[in-house]
């Protein structure tokens, strides 16, 4: 299917949490299935601090503790240099406009395998849920 996968950039959701300037939403558009990474920012100061924290299913499952199936991703490497751009103006030279939607195609404004990171996070949110189902049935 030719353009199965389609990603944005939007609002946050996460407003409670500061570090959170943004949504990375990545979509399986054969299922009608969103899978949201937060873009945090550790350092205002610095601008080129953005990055999302995707699961990666190649260090291991551990239903344990799925933090640890986290990985560290800059924006910088996952954007086009024109996008990254278009991020960093509406998130910090725009303020007011903040509610901006950054639309990606993902042949030319993405450096990074669409359909690898939304498999891996598909595979990170079954492991959530069959933790959650264990949980529930050792309360028993």
């Amino acid at each position: 299917m030719l353009n199965r996968y389609s990603a944005r950039i939007e609002p946050t959701i996460y407003k409670e949490v500061p570090e959170f300037i943004a949504d990375f939403v990545m979509v399986d558009k054969q299922n009608q299935e969103e899978y949201r990474l937060g873009i945090l920012n550790g350092d205002y100061e610095d601008r080129d601090d953005l990055y999302i924290c995707p699961q990666d299913i190649n260090v291991g499952v551990d239903l344990s503790d799925l933090d640890e199936n986290l990985t560290v991703v800059y924006m910088y490497d996952v954007l086009s240099v024109d996008k990254y751009r278009k991020l960093q103006e509406c998130f910090y030279d725009r303020l007011g406009e903040k509610d901006s939607v950054i639309f990606l195609d993902p042949e030319k404004d993405l450096n990074i395998d669409l359909e690898e990171y939304i498999r891996d996070e598909r595979i990170g949110k079954e492991q959530r849920e069959t933790r959650k189902n264990r949980e529930k049935i050792m309360e028993r």
